[in-house]
């Protein structure tokens, strides 16, 4: 979750730099920074709502809606993305591809280990 909150940080910043900012608006500032964080809060637990199980013939995905499972024999291919954030942070998105489907698992720690469990599964 410290990706999102520097990936957050660091958008804030950069749209901070266009903005004129100065005494008579500093309060509306504030309030604009709060709300940021207070998106980016929700977004955060939103996110980590997300769950993944690796079982010996299933994958479970836990959603904040909704369970459930994908037999490994669906799986057609898998592959890690990462960006250079995540690279940083040792995480990055593993994306399981299906029969006609694509799911994803978010933010997943050293996620080129969790991509190759899951290969050795299938």
């Amino acid at each position: 979750m410290r990706k999102t909150l520097v990936k957050g940080t660091l958008a804030v910043l950069i749209f901070s730099l266009f903005m004129k900012i100065d005494s008579s608006n500093i309060l509306n500032y504030l309030i604009f920074l709060a709300g940021w964080y207070v998106f980016l809060l929700l977004y955060m637990t939103w996110k980590r709502a997300y769950s993944y199980q690796l079982h010996e013939n299933e994958i479970v995905f836990k959603t904040p809606t909704k369970t459930f499972k994908v037999n490994v024999r669906e799986i057609r291919d898998v592959f890690v993305s990462q960006g250079l954030i995540a690279r940083k942070f040792k995480c990055g998105s593993v994306y399981v591809v299906l029969n006609g489907d694509v799911k994803r698992l978010w933010d997943i720690n050293f996620p080129e280990d969790v991509a190759e469990r899951i290969r050795k599964l299938t």
